[in-house]
């Protein structure tokens, strides 16, 4: 049995997981609140709705036998972070939270955590995965998870809004982004918007003056009727629904089959030789890197049970997230990743938040068009990029790119240095000490060429 890292900061319980299967123990002192989420039909409710996921009841025996109950979730194939996803995932993350608490309160429950950290997607869907978040509603409490709700979601969702939709600052502030820092990134025609202002602009004026408090100032605890709790939270989806993100017409990479495609050739070309691939590997979970607007995903979710499109340029994320929610696709998961600067492990002694491959090791990582711009653009030496992929997944798909294409040709401009060790042997033998090559497959319309490679450590 191991306790998952991240639990410990719950009384109410504790996830741990045994024979690979993941487990919540719920401690004596949640039994009310637990009792309560059952028999008031809150939780029939949210599973009908697939706002919370599912559980069963299992026996307590073999693994805390001091807990009241022991509960075994619905079982999710990959954990992501508020900080990988892009505006339209954290906003539907925020609304449905904010729909959850309207829930909560009608069944006399409310909502004591809102952190996007409880929420994950499954078949593209946000759900909600604390099931301990919840606690018996007391007539004129506050909302006790609002501040946390306006740090954690509102507050990045503006700046994204108004600002920059690469800003997300999540980031910088994984717990948490302070009210006065975001305002000040605001502009000032926005900030009188009564949503911001009320918010964000006084809300954090509020947090500031209770900070500066004496020592021995006793708080003072507002009371709250639950006609206004429910006005605000109704307001708050108001103000979420209305945020869209900001929105530049030229970025690195969203543009880039209009503008930097070799040809429709080289396209169809490639296509045909992937979809080839794809049927005969027929993988479960696919990782394609560098997956700009989501062409090569969306031709892997055709043969594969899951495919993680992972790419670092925010705009091309939001747009192949806005595509794969207007075309209901349910098996793929845009996510934000910067092979040069991924999420690294992070929070409590750095075991709160895992890296990607410690989290998930795809069936078949994808590498289409990205390997020059790592090794040219980023100085990276192929056995290093051999080494990171092999911790990936499983089997991989690369697109070899020589030193004289044309788009290698413009990263090489000023390093001729590098020529020594970024050719087609070079790359062959630095792979083959982690993979070994099943398939390679030339492109005619292109100096470039296809390799399938499986992990040696696999056989």
């Amino acid at each position: 049995m191991k306790s998952v890292a991240s639990s410990f900061r719950d009384p109410a319980g504790s996830v741990f997981i045994r024979d690979g299967i993941v487990y919540r123990a719920i401690f004596e002192e949640y039994r009310k609140h637990y009792e309560t989420l059952i028999n008031s039909g809150l939780y029939q409710m949210l599973i009908e709705e697939k706002s919370l996921i599912p559980h069963e009841e299992v026996s307590t025996e073999k693994a805390f036998s001091e807990a009241y109950k022991i509960i075994r979730p619905q079982q999710l194939e990959l954990i992501s972070y508020p900080q990988e996803w892009c505006f339209l995932q954290l906003k539907e993350a925020a609304l449905l939270t904010l729909n959850i608490q309207l829930t909560a309160l009608q069944h006399g429950m409310v909502l004591k955590d809102a952190s996007p950290y409880n929420i994950q997607f499954l078949n593209a869907q946000p759900i909600l995965i604390d099931t301990l978040s919840f606690e018996q509603y007391n007539d004129g409490d506050p909302w006790i998870a609002y501040r946390q709700f306006c740090e954690l979601f509102l507050a990045p969702l503006v700046v994204m809004s108004v600002k920059d939709i690469d800003l997300n600052l999540l980031r910088l502030y994984p717990q948490g982004v302070p009210l006065t820092l975001a305002v000040k990134m605001i502009p000032w025609r926005k900030r009188i918007k009564p949503s911001i202002y009320l918010n964000l602009v006084l809300h954090g004026r509020l947090q500031r003056r209770q900070g500066n408090l004496a020592m021995n100032t006793e708080p003072q605890k507002a009371k709250v009727s639950k006609r206004a709790m429910l006005g605000h939270t109704e307001m708050l989806i108001r103000a979420v629904q209305k945020l869209e993100p900001h929105k530049r017409q030229h970025g690195e990479w969203n543009t880039y089959y209009e503008e930097n495609l070799l040809s429709n050739e080289y396209l169809k070309e490639k296509e045909f030789v992937i979809e080839g691939l794809l049927q005969q590997i027929k993988p479960g979970c696919v990782f394609d890197l560098g997956s700009n607007t989501g062409n090569f995903s969306s031709l892997a979710s055709k043969y594969a049970r899951e495919v993680i499109a992972l790419e670092k340029d925010a705009m091309c994320s939001e747009l192949f997230a806005q595509k794969v929610k207007k075309d209901g696709v349910k098996n793929i998961m845009p996510l934000l990743f910067d092979i040069m600067e991924p999420l690294s492990t992070a929070g409590w002694e750095s075991s709160e938040r895992l890296t990607l491959w410690q989290r998930q090791r795809s069936d078949l990582v994808m590498a289409l068009a990205v390997l020059h711009h790592i090794s040219i653009g980023e100085n990276v030496p192929y056995e290093k990029i051999s080494s990171l992929f092999l911790k990936l997944g499983r089997q991989l798909l690369i697109e070899f790119v020589a030193p004289d294409d044309p788009n290698a040709k413009r990263l090489l401009r000023y390093k001729s240095s590098l020529m020594n060790r970024i050719s087609k042997a070079d790359f062959i033998k630095a792979f083959e000490h982690d993979w070994k090559i099943v398939g390679e497959f030339s492109l005619k319309s292109a100096r470039r060429t296809i390799y399938h490679m499986t992990a040696r450590n696999d056989e």
